[in-house]
C-alpha cells in the first residue's frame, strides 16, 4: 500500500488549461514570475527525490498538484526507480513498466537504450516549464529528432519571457542527455 496525505488543490495541468483560456492571443500562457516560481518549487521537490536516490520518471503537469496555499506537490511515484537500477536496456526486467508521456518523456526514456539519470527528470521539468509558457507540451522527442521546432518556438517568446528562462528551458529540452543540465542544482542556478 501507498499512503499519502489528502491535499486539496488543482493539478498544474488544470491550471495551464485555465490560463490558456484566459491568455490573450500571442501572449504567454502563465506570467514569467509564475513560471519561474513554479519551476523553482518543482525543482525543490525533485531535489528531495534525487537526494533519496530515486528518479521520478513521470513528471508532467498532471502529476504536479498546486495546493490551496500555492505550494507545488509532486505526485504519482508509480514509475519511480532507484538511480542505480535505471539502465533499462541492461536490466533483465524493470520493476515497473516505464511511463512514456509524449512531450514530457526524454529520448532516453522513450528508447530505453541509454542510461537514465537526473537529466531524464530535468527534461520533463523543462517540458513542464515549456507547457506553462506555451499552454501545451513541446513536440514529443521522436518527432523532434527529424524536425525540431522547440528552439525556434522558445526564441519567439522573447516578448514575454526573459532570455535566461528561455535558455534554461531550451537546454533542459536538449535531445542529447549530455547537452542537458546534469542535476537539479544546474537548472536551479540557471533559473
Amino acid at each position: 500500500y501507498l499512503v499519502s496525505p489528502y491535499l486539496e488543490g488543482q493539478t498544474l495541468q488544470a491550471h495551464i488549461v485555465a490560463a490558456r483560456l484566459q491568455a490573450a492571443r500571442g501572449a504567454g500562457c502563465l506570467t514569467p514570475a509564475s513560471v519561474l516560481s513554479g519551476g523553482l518549487d518543482l525543482l525543490q521537490a525533485l531535489s528531495v527525490v534525487h537526494e533519496a536516490g530515486l528518479l521520478h520518471l513521470d513528471i508532467k503537469p498532471s502529476n504536479v498538484l498546486i495546493t490551496l496555499d500555492g505550494s507545488l506537490v509532486l505526485l504519482d511515484f508509480d514509475a519511480a526507480q532507484p538511480m542505480a537500477e535505471v539502465r533499462l536496456a541492461q536490466a533483465p526486467a524493470p520493476r515497473v513498466r516505464p511511463a512514456f508521456t509524449p512531450g514530457f518523456s526524454a529520448p532516453e526514456a522513450m528508447a530505453g537504450e541509454t542510461a537514465q539519470g537526473p537529466w531524464t527528470d530535468l527534461y520533463a521539468v523543462g517540458a513542464c516549464l515549456y507547457a506553462c509558457m506555451m499552454g501545451h507540451p513541446p513536440q514529443d522527442c521522436l518527432s523532434r529528432s527529424s524536425s525540431d521546432s522547440v528552439p525556434e518556438t522558445l526564441a519567439g517568446l522573447g516578448h514575454a519571457y526573459s532570455r535566461p528562462l528561455r535558455e534554461a528551458v531550451r537546454r533542459s529540452l536538449a535531445l542529447g542527455s549530455g547537452d542537458r543540465f546534469e542535476d537539479v542544482a544546474g537548472l536551479e542556478a540557471a533559473l
